[in-house]
Parts: C-alpha cells; sequence; structure tokens
C-alpha cells in the first residue's frame, strides 16, 4: 500500500511542476482544469491498475502510466508547439538558416 502512495503523490507532484513550468496557449483557467483533470485521471488509473494486477507490475509500468498523459497535454496545452530541427547543426529551433 505504500508503494500506491508513493506513485500517487509522485503523479500529483510531476503534474504540479507541469503546470507551473507550462507556458499555455490558452487561458489560465483551462491549463489549470485540463493538467488537474488529467492528474486525477492518472491517479484513477494508477489506483485501479494496482487494484488489478498488483503492486509488482504496476511498479514497472509507472513511468509509462505517468509519462505519456503528461507529455501528451504537454503537447496539447504548449505555446510552443511548432519545433524543426536544423540538419546542419543539430540544434532545436536553430536561427542561423
Amino acid at each position: 500500500m505504500v508503494e500506491l502512495f508513493a506513485m500517487e503523490y509522485l503523479t500529483a507532484l510531476g503534474m504540479t511542476i507541469l503546470l507551473l513550468f507550462l507556458d499555455s496557449r490558452y487561458s489560465r483557467r483551462y491549463t489549470i482544469f485540463m493538467v488537474c483533470s488529467t492528474m486525477v485521471l492518472v491517479m484513477a488509473a494508477v489506483a485501479v491498475l494496482y487494484r488489478v494486477i498488483g503492486p509488482d507490475t504496476t511498479l514497472q509500468l509507472y513511468s509509462l502510466i505517468a509519462h505519456i498523459p503528461s507529455l501528451l497535454i504537454l503537447l496539447i496545452l504548449s505555446r510552443f508547439r511548432g519545433w524543426r530541427w536544423c540538419s546542419s547543426c543539430s540544434l532545436q529551433s536553430c536561427s542561423a538558416h
């Protein structure tokens, strides 16, 4: 049971940090709503998986369960979405070309 509380805490902490550093293209209220909704859904998914498939498998899958929704919400809400790679210097968003 301690593992479940640790995973729930890390999910809440990670999503809160995502919210703090996210420069959203939507209003502040909508951004908070979307991030908190995603946090609740991920925490519910972790709790359900913990009860259904057990703590060992849930701990192995936790990185995928928590990080994929975080990255998706970041890509959806972020103001800076048009990243392009500069093939000549291998830098993201190179202004030299």
